[in-house]
């Protein structure tokens, strides 16, 4: 009896000690991933810390600028352009042709515009060059193509004959008096379909009233407004 009583208590322990071992096991995994998301949360509070605390800031990608150069006209514009303005039957420049080949048609790298060594104009258009005519037909805006176009302005409207041949272009004279629809109309002779803006006109007019009070004759005057117009850049822009 003793001994089945024993026995008894024996096999009573061992399932009390089974169980107990089995019942540690989810507590021993419970608390591994408590300590994981301890982890985590620290991981996490310090990366916030990072990007909201004073003075300390995420990576910020690096921003590109952009580098587009402005297009430009080609040659063969330019030059019709000048062309059209000032010839003139009634006051020709005598050296109007001359003046375009030196300063627009034989610049061709600079202004662009490639030439056809087989054509009407023949080597002249190709400066006696065929390497040019590999040149590509527009070019970015550059310094030394400015350059060579307000020389090509200033020899142009540096003679009388010049100044006449672009105000009869738009039905004035040199007689003409300088005001701000005279003004709009010599600017049509070089922004095609482009009214000027009243900042513009107004600028114009004051470079008038400036001129005026230095006593500069009304023929000079115009002259001044043809040049500022010829020379400023925007009538190349496409």
């Amino acid at each position: 009896m003793k001994k089945r009583i024993s026995l008894s208590v024996l096999l009573l322990l061992g399932v009390v000690t089974t169980q107990f071992y089995q019942n540690c096991a989810p507590l021993e995994q419970m608390n591994d991933l408590a300590s994981m998301n301890s982890a985590s949360s620290a991981d996490s509070a310090a990366d916030d810390t990072a990007v909201d605390s004073p003075g300390i800031h995420p990576v910020e990608a690096a921003t590109k600028v952009s580098a587009r150069k402005v297009h430009v006209v080609s040659k063969d514009y330019v030059a019709s352009i000048f062309r059209e303005v000032f010839t003139s039957t009634a006051t020709p420049v005598t050296n109007l042709d001359a003046l375009i080949d030196k300063w627009v048609t034989f610049k061709g790298a600079q202004f662009g515009g490639s030439c056809d060594m087989y054509s009407s104009f023949s080597t002249r258009d190709c400066n006696g060059s065929i390497s040019n005519t590999d040149l590509g037909y527009f070019t970015d805006d550059n310094t030394v193509r400015e350059s060579f176009r307000v020389q090509m302005c200033e020899n142009v409207l540096g003679v009388d004959a010049g100044v006449s041949a672009a105000l009869e272009k738009v039905s004035l004279t040199m007689a003409s008096p300088i005001n701000p629809t005279n003004v709009a109309l010599a600017h049509s002779l070089f922004y095609r379909g482009n009214p000027p803006e009243e900042l513009t006109v107004n600028t114009l007019i004051d470079l008038n009233t400036t001129l005026t009070a230095a006593n500069a004759p009304l023929k000079e005057r115009w002259r001044a407004v043809l040049t500022q117009v010829c020379e400023s850049p925007g009538w190349q822009l496409f």
